[in-house]
């Protein structure tokens, strides 16, 4: 009988996780084009990271008010470097994250 319940409370949490989670795999009658893929997931979260590393820097002060220029992104009004050799660094920084991010190689990220 126990076992009964815990089989019945896991496929209920199952269906629970299914509704926070869904599949970002396409089933068979959906298009692909509406999916969204590794790839994708990589590329958005890595370019998340990066408008977020221009804000800490901004509005910490870390560097000059001078080297950030207004973009409007995510619906907000953001500060991002226009420095030359900091952009260059980020992108790398953040090439890489999309690399491993894709290989499945980062559980969080923390700055």
């Amino acid at each position: 009988a126990t076992a009964c319940k815990l089989r019945k409370l896991l496929g209920e949490h199952r269906a629970l996780e299914a509704d926070y989670y869904p599949t970002i795999m396409p089933t068979k009658t959906e298009s692909k084009s509406n999916t969204i893929t590794l790839r994708g997931s990589a590329q958005i979260v890595s370019e998340f990271f990066g408008y977020g590393i221009n804000s800490i820097l901004y509005q910490r002060g870390i560097y000059d008010a001078e080297l950030f220029k207004p973009v409007k992104k995510y619906k907000l009004q953001m500060m991002v470097t226009k420095d030359q050799g900091l952009t260059e660094y980020l992108d790398n920084v953040l090439a890489q994250l999309q690399d491993w991010l894709e290989k499945g190689m980062v559980n969080k990220l923390v700055v």
